[in-house]
């Protein structure tokens, strides 16, 4: 015996199962273009730009293991190519879309998904003054969205209003990436010019940065969120590829760092707070890596990899409401490789057919906890939790908000103020018509 330390870990032993390809989506056209993942998916659909005229969105029922028919239905309402999607947390059939028009827009997916081409947005935020490049909807509060444009100008909305409530306009390059924490209080964000920044949107004058990543490629941050610390995939001077950790209470100099690679795709992190572990794929990789987040240094702790012969071209995590117990499978990825689309299923292999308590603890439910005018005005709530036990259906066993429903939300887009000033121009002209009648008679 060699005397080896092992370090005790109840996720050491997590394996990554492809599916075969017959299970998988393919015949799949993508448009790989911009800042973002080219993939999106909730529990109920999954979305993927696809080339064409205009900027159109295949979207998928997630259910549906089959080929995609070539003259599937799309979500077509842009005039230039769609850089990025989010699906909106709390509605599985609201997506938002931001393209090279500059815009950002809101469609509904009907219930039981595409049957007819959707040409028609509900809600469209124009705002930006370059292509409109990355979108995030809030973890927590309904109804409030962020997008960030190639005016290097990151924007809050409120969708439902159709109106913009505040903006950051300190970074001076590209924005790369940026995340809510989970309550939405704050933002991190990376860019061109090497910082790496933390604001809250409401108070941008506010804003924390610090020098970021060395290199001059892609990077990308996520909120480990449990340990209350950031992460960074990115580049060294020397090309290589890195994580840094930094503490978010006192930026400087990163907490940690981690050499991975001298590989030159950019890396996509994904962060699990449920098992602290962060996964790790790389554009044009074959393999994505988990490694185990902990609260002392190192701070990271390299579990295993998911290998494959396929690169792939982008990368999701699906909602962990979405997993199968029955098989401990702690997260589901889908890879979006060159022509079709991989479920991965990453598993703790145990025997019971018990519910594993101990590695399923209460998950993000999918709940607003706060409205946009409650976030606005500056309330902070962690949203809502979900057991993850089938024998309680999903209860929800941490409620933020007292006054919150379990119910689904239900959207409705008010007019936008533009609307407003068309039809209060028309009715002055109307009244002028009126007016001259009288004075005729």
């Amino acid at each position: 015996m060699s005397g080896r330390f092992v370090r005790a870990s109840k996720f050491r032993h997590v394996v990554g199962v492809a599916s075969k390809k017959t299970e998988s989506y393919q015949e799949v056209s993508s448009l790989t273009t911009g800042e973002g993942n080219y993939l999106k998916a909730n529990t109920k659909f999954l979305a993927v730009a696809k080339p064409g005229g205009g900027g159109p969105v295949t979207v998928h029922n997630l259910d549906k293991l089959e080929r995609f028919d070539t003259n599937h239905p799309t979500v077509n309402v842009h005039k230039a190519k769609v850089l990025d999607f989010d699906w909106n947390p709390f509605v599985d059939t609201l997506l938002a879309t931001a393209a090279e028009d500059n815009d950002v827009k809101i469609s509904v997916i009907p219930d039981e998904g595409l049957t007819d081409n959707i040409t028609e947005a509900i809600v469209e935020l124009k705002g930006h003054q370059k292509k409109a490049a990355i979108v995030h909807f809030h973890p927590a509060a309904n109804n409030v969205l962020a997008s960030s444009g190639y005016d290097h100008v990151i924007k809050f909305w409120d969708i439902e209003k159709q109106a913009e409530i505040a903006e950051v306009t300190q970074h001076t390059e590209l924005i790369q990436s940026f995340e809510w924490n989970m309550d939405g209080s704050l933002v991190v964000s990376t860019c061109k010019d090497k910082l790496l920044r933390v604001f809250d949107p409401r108070q941008p004058s506010t804003a924390m940065s610090t020098e970021g990543m060395a290199g001059g490629k892609s990077s990308r941050a996520v909120w480990i969120v449990d340990k209350d610390k950031i992460c960074v995939a990115g580049f060294s001077k020397t090309s290589m590829r890195q994580i840094k950790i930094w503490d978010p209470r006192k930026l400087g100099d990163a907490l940690s760092e981690t050499d991975l690679d001298q590989s030159a795709g950019v890396l996509m992190p994904f962060y699990d707070p449920d098992t602290s572990i962060l996964y790790l794929g790389g554009k044009g990789d074959g393999n994505i890596r988990y490694f185990e987040v902990v609260d002392e240094e190192p701070f990271l702790h390299i579990l295993s990899e998911y290998r494959s012969n396929e690169p792939q071209k982008g990368l999701e995590f699906l909602a962990k409401r979405a997993c199968d117990t029955n098989k401990c499978e702690i997260a589901r990825a889908l890879r979006l490789n060159r022509d079709w689309i991989e479920p991965v299923s990453f598993q703790v292999p145990r025997k019971s057919d018990n519910f594993q308590a101990d590695i399923y603890p209460d998950t993000y439910a999918g709940i607003p906890a706060s409205s946009a005018d409650d976030w606005i005005s500056g309330t902070n709530r962690n949203p809502p939790l979900m057991s993850m036990d089938p024998a309680l259906s999903g209860a929800i066993k941490s409620d933020a908000n007292p006054g919150s429903s379990s119910a689904a939300p239900v959207f409705k887009a008010r007019k936008s103020p533009a609307e407003l000033e068309q039809e209060l121009a028309a009715a002055y002209e109307r009244i002028k018509v009126l007016e001259a009648q009288l004075c005729a008679k």
